[in-house]
């Protein structure tokens, strides 16, 4: 496995390895252009993933020109549009090349969602705590992602709560899932889920540190998406 092109709009000419804090060069400048890139790499290789970090509008353009030179996409984006990726899915499996859309990279979150699915069946309170340095949503992906994970299996929660309205209390998420969001500059990014029963509460919490969280998960996925003909939503799909 090994990097074969960079493309970003800021730090043009500048080597990949430079960007990325490496001490080694990679003799890899950085290009604007995809489509030159794409065009150029599919002359010699048999197979390549396209990693779309942007996270912007472009999104669904460039994994359908990734698709187009025989390039397979992962695209680690929380809120893409449900339109975007149903269009992407149709035109993914025309073309039996795979894509991966990930809302996280994080195994120990996709962990955290499944353990909260299996927990859920068993309690009629949750309430989901999460804390980030400059966040910019909230509640941000990841919460309301795990409060969707315990969404439509048939539990609603916190029917007894009387203070419904009160801002205080945080958003509601899926099916009644209370998120409560903390920002803070220093503050270790933390997501947690609490369940109430009789006498009794389930906490479960996942803490990340560092962005390198992502690359397991990154490279896992990497790995498998080159096996798939078509689109698939989420990491979970490819552990």
């Amino acid at each position: 496995m090994e990097i074969a092109g960079v493309v970003d709009t800021s730090c043009v000419g500048v080597d990949a390895a430079e960007v990325a804090g490496l001490e080694e060069p990679l003799e890899l400048p950085i290009s604007k252009d995809l489509i030159m890139v794409l065009g150029s790499l599919s002359q010699g290789l048999s197979s390549g993933v396209m990693v779309d970090f942007s996270g912007g509008s472009d999104v669904y353009e460039n994994v359908k020109q990734a698709t187009a030179f025989g390039f397979r996409s992962i695209v680690p984006m929380e809120n893409l549009d449900i339109d975007k990726v149903a269009a992407l899915s149709t035109f993914c499996s025309k073309a039996s090349m795979g894509c991966l859309i990930a809302p996280t990279l994080s195994i120990a979150s996709v962990l955290l969602q499944q353990a909260a699915a299996s927990a859920a069946f068993y309690y009629k309170s949750a309430e989901i705590v999460e804390s980030h340095q400059n966040a910019n949503e909230f509640p941000s992906g990841e919460a309301a992602l795990l409060a969707k994970s315990i969404s439509g299996l048939g539990q609603l929660f916190n029917t007894k709560d009387s203070s419904e309205g009160s801002p205080a209390r945080g958003a509601i998420v899926g099916d009644g899932v209370r998120i409560h969001s903390l920002s803070l500059p220093g503050i270790l990014s933390k997501t947690s889920i609490h369940f109430s029963g009789p006498g009794e509460i389930l906490s479960l919490e996942h803490n990340m540190s560092d962005v390198n969280a992502w690359m397991p998960g990154l490279l896992i996925a990497i790995r498998r998406v080159v096996k798939l003909q078509s689109l698939v939503y989420g990491l979970e799909k490819v552990l």
